[in-house]
């Protein structure tokens, strides 16, 4: 059996630990053209301190094949790295001032048994701030894109793609397993 875990390590959620109960102050991203999505990279200012939200290319194992996949990481930077990672391309920044009520992080587990192999990817999908009066979250787009959705709202994890979209992929599977899992951070 092939088995990737590309969620956040311990250091990662040690950091979103850190940021329940802080003010969440503003959003900075690339400027929305058609949808709600953008390009690699948004940024959190949080208090004292600032967050990078990347969607970054790494090469692994997919399926049977060595693959460029999109996977979420999130690091504190300092403030020459807000900054788009398109050229000429306008940021925003959205003020949001509210405080940090908890974290749901969201990870998709596909389990896929197709020409005699068995594979077992687990990734995070996206994550959802719990703020005074409302949700932000930041999702991965897709496996291939380095696409981050923006969603603003109540119970946004409805908008999430629904984790059975990913083992519709494969053709001719034996068998196909999906399942969300949210950890909640508080």
């Amino acid at each position: 059996m092939i088995k990737q875990n590309k969620t956040f390590d311990k250091q990662t959620e040690e950091l979103l630990k850190r940021m329940v109960g802080c003010e969440l102050k503003k959003i900075v991203h690339d400027e929305f053209t058609y949808t709600n999505s953008v390009y690699g990279r948004v940024s959190l200012f949080i208090s004292d301190r600032i967050l990078n939200i990347n969607n970054e290319t790494e090469v692994v194992e997919f399926y049977g094949a060595k693959e460029d996949i999109a996977l979420l990481s999130i690091k504190e930077v300092d403030i020459n790295k807000v900054k788009s990672l398109l050229e000429n391309k306008k940021q925003v920044e959205i003020p949001i001032r509210k405080a940090i009520k908890s974290i749901d992080i969201v990870n998709y587990h596909i389990y896929v048994k197709v020409d005699e192999k068995e594979y077992d990817n687990t990734w995070t999908q996206g994550i959802i701030l719990h703020l005074d009066d409302f949700q932000v979250s930041f999702e991965r787009s897709d496996s291939f894109t380095e696409m981050i959705v923006i969603n603003r709202g109540y119970d946004i994890i409805t908008k999430f793609t629904d984790v059975a979209e990913y083992g519709k992929e494969f053709i001719n599977p034996i068998s196909v397993k999906t399942k969300k899992e949210i950890i909640v951070i508080k």
